[in-house]
């Protein structure tokens, strides 16, 4: 019978790590801090699966230019053909990661001007989101979420965004890099 007690605590252990890890996770992600629309420069969406499609969704926004961030891997998806119309203005963020993006639309503000902006993306990636805004474009930055739907999708998102919050922590200016990425 003994053999087994440190078996159970493991056991046990496990779980009670597991069940933390998800009540952190729910609150930091599916329940973050978002802004109430707002008038800004520039509404920037970024490469999520809801994109600019967003638009639809969210009336409620009051666009500015509208900025939608089109990585080179998978610039030919049907998404991206609305970067052919000229009222968008469409960026191809370097890295291809979300600090990538925070730097190729900080660049993108200061050559426009801009000092402000409304940021569209899922609701996992708004505290993220929010750093790296805050770490790379000066002005004011709102965050606005496009809405997760099932388990599946929050879980995957809660596994990803765990380790992205990792590498913002350990890389903290805006142009950091893990020595990977250099």
């Amino acid at each position: 019978m003994k053999a087994r007690r440190p078996l159970h605590r493991l056991v046990f252990g496990a779980v009670a790590l597991l069940v933390v890890w998800l009540v952190a996770c729910t609150v930091v992600f599916a329940f973050p801090r978002v802004d109430v629309p707002a008038t800004t420069d520039a509404t920037f969406f970024l490469s999520s699966d809801g994109g600019h499609a967003a638009l639809q969704d969210r009336p409620d926004l009051r666009i500015g230019q509208v900025v939608v961030s089109r990585p080179r891997s998978i610039a030919d998806w049907p998404m991206y053909r609305a970067c052919d119309d000229p009222r968008l203005t469409c960026i191809t963020p370097s890295p291809e990661t979300t600090q990538g993006e925070a730097e190729a639309f900080a660049r993108l503000a200061q050559e426009r001007g801009w000092t402000s902006v409304t940021v569209v993306s899922q609701t996992s990636h708004v505290p993220r989101i929010r750093i790296l805004m805050g770490r790379c474009f000066p002005g004011t930055v709102r965050v606005v979420a496009i809405p997760e739907h099932g388990l599946w999708v929050w879980l995957r998102a809660f596994a990803y965004e765990t380790g992205a919050m990792l590498k913002v922590a350990v890389t903290p200016g805006c142009h950091d890099r893990l020595p990977w990425e250099r």
